[in-house]
């Protein structure tokens, strides 16, 4: 995906070098890319009579998901809910067994990804609607899976296959973090919910831009600090409050995150050419 990252920065005496050999060298190892499936073909640099420097970067985030690569992809669209039934503690990992609706079974196979609540989950047994998976307990800990009880629902999405519809935006189903839900305000036709995120994570929140949220691809309605950290609000229509489980969600309750990764790798490529170049007032 072709995209273009433009910032300025105080240059006055003309410090900051526009090489594209040397941007390649920066930005390249940030975003895990390589000269074939990341490079960034096209740097300009104009300058103006203030000592304003803006540096213009055409690049290539990422290759395209091919699918049987091994990269697993969702779209944001929960397809339904699954309630878990039984829980199994083991010694490094605890398994969760769901009722998995006859739709979301549909081919579905040993070793399918599926996502819980955001979390990309392997299919580890099938036996009829009981589905298996193995959660590590780092998994456990970071998400909140970790607080699910037997008789609990979670969002349920299967991995994208090619040829299908992407409605929301591109997911890789790794949650970054958790969020609090803070507030609930109620308006005709539509609800509003605010959470606050840990606060190394605010500068990926944007107005209008993407998260996901339980696995629901959404748009950040509203960005505000709160006390505590950054929040930020989005608007749910009654058909994503009847199909997912954030129609049952109350203040206090853990969310899991995912921050759109194209906003992620934008936002550290700039972050990090602007700290290797240690300019004044950047």
């Amino acid at each position: 995906m072709l995209v273009v990252i433009e910032w300025a920065v105080n240059d006055p005496a003309g410090q900051v070098s526009a090489d594209g050999a040397y941007l390649q060298k920066i930005l390249l190892p940030t975003v895990g890319g390589s000269k074939e499936s990341g490079k960034f073909p096209g740097v300009a640099r104009r300058r103006n009579g203030a000592g304003k420097l803006a540096l213009q970067l055409t690049a290539t985030l990422a290759a395209p998901y091919h699918p049987g690569s091994g990269v697993e992809m969702f779209t944001g669209i929960v397809q339904g809910t699954a309630t878990l039934v039984e829980v199994i503690e083991k010694e490094a990992f605890r398994t969760h067994v769901v009722a998995l609706p006859t739709e979301l079974r549909e081919g579905l196979a040993l070793g399918a990804s599926v996502a819980h609540n955001g979390v990309c989950l392997t299919v580890t047994a099938i036996d009829g609607e009981r589905v298996s998976f193995d959660l590590m307990r780092e998994t456990l800990r970071l998400t909140n899976l970790g607080d699910l009880a037997v008789g609990d629902s979670v969002n349920i999405e299967r991995a994208a296959r090619f040829g299908d519809e992407i409605g929301g935006h591109a997911m890789s189903g790794h949650v970054i973090c958790m969020a609090e839900l803070t507030a609930i305000e109620e308006a005709p036709n539509n609800r509003r919910l605010w959470f606050r995120l840990p606060e190394a994570y605010g500068r990926f929140l944007f107005d209008k831009g993407y998260i996901g949220v339980d696995g629901i691809s959404l748009t950040i309605g509203e960005v505000r600090q709160e006390a505590g950290g950054p929040g930020f609000c989005v608007n749910l229509i009654p058909e994503t409050l009847s199909r997912t489980i954030l129609g049952g969600r109350g203040v206090g309750d853990r969310v899991n995150i995912e921050i759109d990764p194209q906003t992620q790798a934008i936002v550290e490529s700039v972050e990090r050419i602007l700290a290797a170049r240690q300019v004044p007032g950047a």
